[in-house]
This record gives C-alpha cells, sequence and structure tokens, in this order.
C-alpha cells in the first residue's frame, strides 16, 4: 500500500507539475498577447502621427515653394522695371484691358515712371488725354489707375500677392491644408 501511495502521489505531482505548467503557459500567452496589443496600437499611434507630420511638411514646403518662387519673380520684376521704362508700359496695357479706356481719369506712378509712361501713353491712342500723376509713396513699376468706378490697383506686388493668395487657396481646397 505504501508503495501503492508513493506512485499515487508521484503520479499526482507530475500530473499537477503538468498542470501549472500548462496554467502558466496560458497565463504567459496571454500575457505576451496584452504587450503585444499595447506594442502594436503604440505602434500604429506613431505611424498615423508620423503620417500626419509627413502631411504637414509637405504642406508646409509647398507654400514655401510657393512664397519663394513668388518672391523671386518679385524681385526680378522690380529690378526689370527699375531697368526698363517699356515694362510699366507694358503693365500699362494689361491693366487697360480690365476696363474702357475712356472711363480712365489718371494713373498715379512713382515720379521717376512719370516723365516715360507719359511720353509712352501717346502711342496707346487713348480716346482722351489722361493724367499721369508722380506719387511718391508708390514704388517703382507700381501704377495705380483711378476711373470712374473707383482705381485699380495694377502694382507688380498686387498682382504678385493674388497670385499668391490663389496658390495658397488651391493648396488649402485639395484637402492636403488643414
Amino acid at each position: 500500500m505504501l508503495a501503492e501511495a508513493k506512485v499515487q502521489a508521484q503520479a499526482a505531482a507530475a500530473q499537477s507539475f503538468r498542470d501549472g505548467f500548462a496554467q502558466g503557459r496560458v497565463e504567459g500567452e496571454q500575457l505576451v498577447r496584452a504587450e503585444v496589443a499595447t506594442l502594436v496600437e503604440r505602434l500604429a499611434r506613431t505611424i498615423a502621427d508620423l503620417s500626419g507630420t509627413r502631411d504637414a511638411f509637405r504642406r508646409e514646403a509647398e507654400e514655401d515653394v510657393v512664397r519663394l518662387s513668388l518672391g523671386v519673380a518679385r524681385r526680378i520684376l522690380h529690378r526689370e522695371l527699375s531697368i526698363d521704362p517699356d515694362a510699366l508700359l507694358a503693365v500699362v496695357r494689361v491693366a487697360l484691358g480690365k476696363f474702357e479706356a475712356r472711363e480712365l481719369h489718371r494713373i498715379l506712378v512713382h515720379p521717376q515712371d512719370q516723365p516715360s509712361l507719359s511720353a509712352a501713353l501717346t502711342s496707346l491712342k487713348l480716346p482722351r488725354q489722361v493724367e499721369v500723376v508722380g506719387d511718391p509713396s508708390l514704388e517703382r513699376g507700381a501704377a495705380l489707375f483711378e476711373t470712374v468706378k473707383g482705381t485699380l490697383d495694377a502694382s507688380v506686388d498686387t498682382q504678385l500677392d493674388e497670385i499668391e493668395r490663389g496658390f495658397l487657396d488651391v493648396l488649402g481646397k485639395d484637402g492636403r491644408r488643414g
């Protein structure tokens, strides 16, 4: 009987060991799954954050490229306008296309641009004499047109600012901007 009890005790101990081992294995797997799930969740958040950051960097870069490009254009156009008096005449011609010439009363320009523009206006064959006035508050190449309907600012800076707003609006409307 003692031998049988010993065998039964050994069998019970072995069974307890197997049961404990199995339970430990199940609990260990559950712990690992919970840790892995937490890590996967953190990884997913990190990826989402990085994706958002990438979009923000791209959006910022697009806006910077627009501003840089227009800044370069602004410098080139100002230089061209200060060197070439005919360049301002081209600006005036484009602006005259936006309204009827007979509506025009006078054009305000920088004082240094006044003589050349006054002389050049005769080539445009406007229906009546248009007064060209030098305004020291304007930059070289700026042109304000006073018409019966109001004032039109055809300055290079104003036109470039409008182009910039248009580009930035397009960037905002394509869904990539906050």
